[in-house]
């Protein structure tokens, strides 16, 4: 700290902290402490206190520890759909989640969650050949993306992501927010004697497939298929197949245990079908 800045007095950086703790903007506490906006800013930067409250999110409320601890079943489910289709702008103190139409039911009960009034934007996804709405929940927070950041999500995280480190007790949780995001699964007749085959899948780098075939083999015995995607083009994309009904059905009980309605319908009623079909 410069000894010529105010903040090199003990007594007046501790005010400053105690301001921004209560939630003051970087105006209210600059005019209270008699201290230029930009030194203010600067000053708590170099503490690691961060004003993340730009001017075009100050009307909306979120709760900015919300990811500072995965502590829930409800945290590490998000963190997993977060890992699978969450974009994280740390640049930009900026993340986005967004689902298609079908699924954008999932975003309003996250933004419940995260005690958050930011509306949720709606645009044509292009890219997509049937023209389907597009739903973006966008949020504008230093707090939240570091976070994020600290539990694995890292910015431009495609062919670079790493197992989360996050307690055992919610990897399933864990697991059924990534299947939400990158996973699969299907069941068709594959012969005249209406036989089927039923199957759960995965997709990301080899980092996450490989923790969730591990895990799996460990806590409920099954094996999972690995096979690398586009080996020529060296992106670290692979996929992890669980084949069988009866292995569907063990993983799907455990990850659908403590769902508590953060899960996705057109899937879970996939599974309800297969698990049906073997009761009857």
């Amino acid at each position: 700290m410069n000894k010529r800045s105010k903040f090199y007095d003990k007594e007046f950086s501790n005010k400053a902290i105690e301001l921004f703790k209560k939630g003051l903007s970087s105006k209210q506490i600059s005019e209270q402490l008699c201290i230029s906006k930009t030194a203010l800013i600067r000053n708590l930067n170099l503490l690691g206190y961060n004003f993340d409250r730009s001017k075009s999110m100050q009307k909306y409320t979120i709760n900015r520890n919300y990811f500072e601890h995965i502590d829930s079943n409800d945290k590490a489910y998000w963190l997993g759909l977060i890992y699978a289709d969450g974009c994280n702008k740390v640049d930009r103190n900026t993340f986005v989640l967004g689902l298609v139409e079908e699924d954008s039911y999932i975003l309003e009960i996250l933004k419940k969650d995260l005690e958050s009034t930011v509306p949720i934007k709606i645009q044509n996804n292009n890219r997509n050949s049937n023209n389907k709405k597009f739903h973006r929940l966008e949020l504008y927070n230093k707090k939240i993306c570091l976070d994020l950041v600290k539990h694995g999500v890292v910015q431009n995280k495609t062919s670079v992501l790493k197992a989360p480190e996050i307690k055992n007790k919610y990897i399933y949780d864990f697991i059924r927010g990534y299947f939400d995001g990158d996973g699969s699964i299907v069941s068709y007749i594959i012969n005249k004697k209406n036989n089927y085959k039923d199957s759960i899948s995965f997709t990301g780098t080899k980092e996450i497939t490989d923790f969730i075939k591990l895990f799996l083999k460990k806590e409920l015995n099954i094996h999972c298929c690995t096979y690398e995607r586009h080996p020529d083009r060296d992106n670290n994309n692979y996929t992890i197949s669980i084949n069988g009904r009866l292995n569907v059905i063990k993983l799907c009980d455990k990850m659908y245990k403590n769902k508590n309605k953060r899960f996705l319908k057109r899937k879970y009623k996939k599974y309800l079908k297969i698990k049906n079909r073997y009761e009857r």
